[in-house]
C-alpha cells in the first residue's frame, strides 16, 4: 500500500517535471522568440536532463522502499506483499509518516523555504548648484515561507533599509548615596527596521485561503509586488513611494484579516482576488528634535509632525476599520488588468471628528513579444482635510512656543500635515528584451543560459490638489493657512543587463521637471525646477 502511494507520487513528479519543460518557453520572463530559438536547447538535452531526473526520483523510490520494508513482508520467490494493518489500529496521518521517514533538517528544508531580495544604488543628481553623490544601500529584505502541513501557509518579511547598525548601551551605577542612569543609542543615519509581511493562511479550499496578520493593502500592484528585483529601475515610483499618492508609501502593510484567491476562467483565464479588513491608516504625531549651537545662543528645536502611518499593531488608533481589496484578470498568460480600493478613516480618535480616506486604482501589465508594459493610476481623496487641520490647531492651542531655560532657548513648532483635498498620480513603463548572439562568447554571455538586455523607459507624474504648506495658528485659532497645487513629473531611461532573472545590473538616467508649486514634491531636499540625475544599480534576488 505504501509503495503504491509512492509510486503515484513520483509519477506525478514526473508529470509536473514535464509540463514545466513544455511550459517554460512561454514563461513571462523569456526572451524575444527570435533570441529564443537562437539559444534553444536541443530536444536531445531536454531527454537527458529529463532521464537525469527520472534516474533520481528512482533512486528516491529504492531509499523510500528500503525504510518502507517494516510494511510488506516477503511472498514466494522473494516477492513483496503488502501486509494489511489491523482495523484495531490507529492509522497515522501521512504527514507523520513523512516526517518520521526523514530527518529533521531534510523535513525542514522541504517546508522552509529561506529567501530574500536587496538593491545598491549609485547616484549623482545635479540641481540648482545642489549637487548629490553617494552610494546608497537601498534595502535588505529576508524572507521565510513554511508550509508546515497541507493547507497551512505562514510568510514573513522583514526590511533593513539603509542599515548599519543599532547599538545601545545602558547602565546603572550608584554614587554619593544615589543612582546615576546613563544610556547610550547609536545608529546609521536614515536606518529603518520594518516588518514588511507576517502572515498565516488557511486554504479552507483548494486556491482559496483565510489570510491572518500583517498584509499588504492591495491597493495597486505595485504595492503588492514592489521587490526591487522585479524592476529595472533604481528608484521606485513617485506614485507609490516618494510622493505618494498611496495614503502610506510603499511597502504598506497592516494588519487584518481576509480572503485570498483565484477562479479559472475558461481555457486560460484567471481572476485573482483579495479582500481585507484591517486596522487602516491614521493621522499619527512624531516629535523630531534638533540642537543648535551658536557663539550668542544654544537652541533646542522640538517639531511636532502629524502625518498618516500605518495602523497600530497593537490597537487600532481610532477604532473603525478599513475595507480593501483588488480583483485582477489575467485573459492569458501575460497580460492582467487589475482594479483596487481603500476605504478607512484617517482621524485618530484623540481629534474627536471621524473622517474618511476613499481611494482607488487601476493597474495592468501585459508582455507580447520581447516587449513588457507595465501601468498604474492610484487616486486618493481626504474628506475635510481643512477641518482637519483646524481641530488639530484647536486642540494643539499653538503652532510655536518660544522660552528660555537659563542659557537654552526652547522653540517648539508644528509642521503642517502632508494631507491635501486630493492626491492621483499615474506611471507607465515599456521594456524591450534583447541579446545581440556574439555576445554568448563574452564574460557576460558565459557561463549563463538565458542572459538578458532590456532598454527601459519609465514616465511619472503626480498631482496634489489643495496640499496644505502652512498652517499657523494661536490660543487655538488658525491666523494663517496656505495650501499648494503641486505638480511634478519624472521620465528615467535606462538599460538592464540580467545574466540571471533574479540578478541585474541597472544604469539610469533622469530627468526631474516641476510642472506646478513652489517646491519639488522629489527629491525633497532639492528646491528647482528641473533636476538631472545618473544612478547605477545593482539588484538581486535569491
Amino acid at each position: 500500500m505504501k509503495i503504491k502511494i509512492l509510486s503515484g507520487y513520483i509519477s506525478s513528479k514526473v508529470v509536473v517535471l514535464t509540463l514545466t519543460i513544455l511550459v517554460f518557453p512561454f514563461s513571462i520572463d523569456a526572451l524575444t522568440e527570435e533570441a529564443t530559438q537562437k539559444k534553444k536547447i536541443s530536444q536531445e538535452e531536454r531527454l537527458e536532463e529529463l532521464e537525469k531526473e527520472v534516474r533520481e526520483l528512482k533512486e528516491e523510490i529504492r531509499r523510500m522502499k528500503g525504510e518502507g520494508d517494516k510494511g510488506v513482508i516477503e511472498g514466494k520467490e522473494g516477492t513483496k506483499i503488502e501486509e494489511k494493518e489491523p482495523e484495531t489500529v490507529t492509522k497515522v496521518p501521512a504527514e507523520v509518516k513523512k516526517k518520521e521517514g526523514k530527518g529533521a533538517f531534510e523535513y525542514l528544508a522541504e517546508r522552509v523555504r529561506l529567501g530574500g531580495y536587496g538593491s545598491f544604488r549609485y547616484e549623482y543628481l545635479t540641481a540648482a548648484h545642489e549637487d548629490l553623490n553617494t552610494f546608497t544601500l537601498r534595502r535588505l529584505v529576508l524572507t521565510a515561507d513554511a508550509r508546515p502541513v497541507d493547507r497551512i501557509s505562514i510568510y514573513t518579511e522583514l526590511e533593513f533599509e539603509r542599515f548599519l547598525q543599532i547599538e545601545v548601551e545602558e547602565s546603572t551605577t550608584s554614587k554619593e548615596g544615589g543612582l546615576i542612569f546613563e544610556q547610550e543609542i547609536e545608529s546609521s543615519n536614515e536606518s529603518e527596521i520594518a516588518l514588511e509581511q507576517a502572515w498565516l493562511q488557511f486554504d479552507y479550499a483548494e486556491n482559496h485561503g483565510l489570510r491572518i496578520g500583517a498584509i499588504l493593502v492591495p491597493l495597486g500592484r505595485f504595492n503588492l509586488y514592489h521587490d526591487d528585483n522585479l524592476y529595472d529601475f533604481n528608484r521606485r515610483t513617485i506614485t507609490d513611494r516618494l510622493g505618494p499618492v498611496l495614503p502610506v508609501a510603499a511597502a504598506w502593510d497592516e494588519l487584518g484579516a481576509g480572503l485570498s484567491g483565484n477562479f479559472d476562467l475558461g481555457d486560460e483565464g484567471r481572476l485573482n482576488y483579495q479582500l481585507y479588513v484591517m486596522n487602516g491608516a491614521t493621522l499619527d504625531g512624531q516629535i523630531e528634535t534638533k540642537i543648535e549651537t551658536t557663539p550668542d545662543e544654544n537652541k533646542l528645536e522640538l517639531e511636532g509632525v502629524l502625518d498618516l502611518s500605518p495602523g497600530g499593531f497593537s490597537a487600532d488608533l481610532n477604532g473603525n476599520k478599513a475595507y480593501t481589496g483588488r480583483i485582477a484578470y489575467s485573459p492569458f498568460l501575460g497580460a492582467e488588468i487589475g482594479g483596487s480600493f481603500y476605504v478607512g478613516q484617517y482621524t485618530p480618535d484623540s481629534l474627536g471628528i471621524n473622517k474618511y480616506i476613499t481611494a482607488f486604482g487601476g493597474d495592468t501589465k501585459l508582455t507580447f513579444g520581447p516587449f513588457d508594459i507595465e501601468a498604474e493610476y492610484i487616486y486618493t481623496h481626504f474628506q475635510d482635510a481643512k477641518e482637519v487641520v483646524e481641530r488639530f490647531a484647536e486642540l494643539t492651542v499653538n503652532s510655536e512656543v518660544e522660552g528660555e531655560i537659563e542659557d537654552l532657548v526652547v522653540e517648539l513648532a508644528f509642521e503642517s500635515p502632508m494631507i491635501a483635498k486630493n492626491k492621483q498620480g499615474f506611471w507607465l513603463s515599456l521594456t524591450y528584451h534583447f541579446w545581440p548572439e556574439f555576445l554568448n562568447k563574452t564574460p557576460l554571455g558565459s557561463p549563463f543560459e538565458n542572459p538578458d538586455l532590456r532598454l527601459v523607459g519609465r514616465y511619472e507624474i503626480v498631482n496634489f490638489d489643495d496640499l496644505f504648506t502652512v498652517v499657523e495658528f494661536e490660543n487655538g485659532v488658525i491666523t494663517d493657512i496656505e495650501t499648494d497645487n503641486r505638480t511634478q513629473q519624472l521620465i528615467t531611461l535606462g538599460l538592464s543587463y540580467r545574466p540571471i532573472p533574479l540578478i541585474g545590473l541597472i544604469f539610469n538616467f533622469e530627468i526631474g521637471d516641476l510642472i506646478d508649486g513652489e517646491a519639488l514634491i522629489f527629491p525633497e531636499d532639492v528646491e528647482a525646477d528641473k533636476f538631472f540625475a545618473f544612478t547605477a544599480g545593482a539588484v538581486f534576488g535569491f
